[in-house]
């Protein structure tokens, strides 16, 4: 499948997300309650369905990071090729992580963060997920509007705001706040992978208003859990 197939256009995706909801909220004259704009981003991702039945992302690509020289001096940018599996039914995140050191030379590190553990790499499993994010607020017993008609919820303590793309429903920013400050995570470049999917290829990351990191996919693979079937008929391979 070429890349003008995989690519998913504002457009189409909005007149997957809105349909009769959208048209509802036009001839009502009135804004919509923040479970329906949850709703419309989750039908916009593949429909809320097939979202809940996602078991396991791996996505593959490269990135930077920017970071802190030890004398002090210019921040170093560094640069990175990853793979990352991430367990949505189980919080679970696997990091592979290949830093390019200088021409020629790398360093590998491999990272496992489980939800037991907790810390940084359990707010990556939120964030870097769309879906994690948008299943959380639904669920959420405090999930209301916020300014921009954008939606705000607490996860673990702690306030998460989502924003939206007005023409396609999808999430476009999240932040998370924590006692070290806002993270914000802003998802693009949205495709449709295996089983309807739709899903970012890239994002870009800021701390407390500072560029902290952007990572580009090269490859997403989506897969649903292995015993459930979304037509009834024969369970889902990846």
């Amino acid at each position: 499948m070429n890349g003008r197939d995989r690519a998913v256009s504002a457009a189409d995706i909005a007149r997957r997300a809105l349909g009769v909801v959208g048209v509802s909220w036009a001839l009502a004259g009135t804004a919509p309650l923040p479970s329906e704009v949850v709703r419309a981003a989750l039908d916009a991702m593949g429909g809320a369905t097939a979202v809940r039945s996602i078991a396991r992302v791996r996505i593959e690509g490269v990135g930077y990071a920017n970071g802190d020289t030890a004398d002090g001096g210019r921040p170093a940018i560094l640069v990175f090729a990853f793979t990352e599996t991430r367990d949505d039914r189980r919080p679970r995140l696997v990091q592979d992580v290949r830093m390019m050191v200088r021409a020629g030379v790398s360093h590998r590190t491999v990272t496992t963060r489980t939800a037991a553990a907790g810390g940084a790499g359990m707010d990556a499993w939120l964030t870097e997920a769309p879906e994690n994010v948008l299943l959380a607020a639904v669920d959420a017993p405090d999930l209301t509007s916020d300014s921009g008609g954008a939606v705000r919820f607490s996860w673990h303590g702690r306030a998460v705001r989502i924003e939206f793309a007005p023409h396609s429903s999808l999430p476009a920013v999240v932040v998370l706040r924590g006692a070290s400050g806002d993270m914000r995570t802003v998802y693009s470049r949205w495709h449709r992978e295996s089983h309807g999917i739709v899903y970012p290829h890239q994002w870009n990351v800021q701390q407390n208003g500072a560029p902290a990191e952007a990572f580009t996919a090269g490859r997403v693979i989506v897969e649903l859990v292995p015993h459930r079937s979304l037509d009834g008929r024969a369970p889902l391979a990846p």
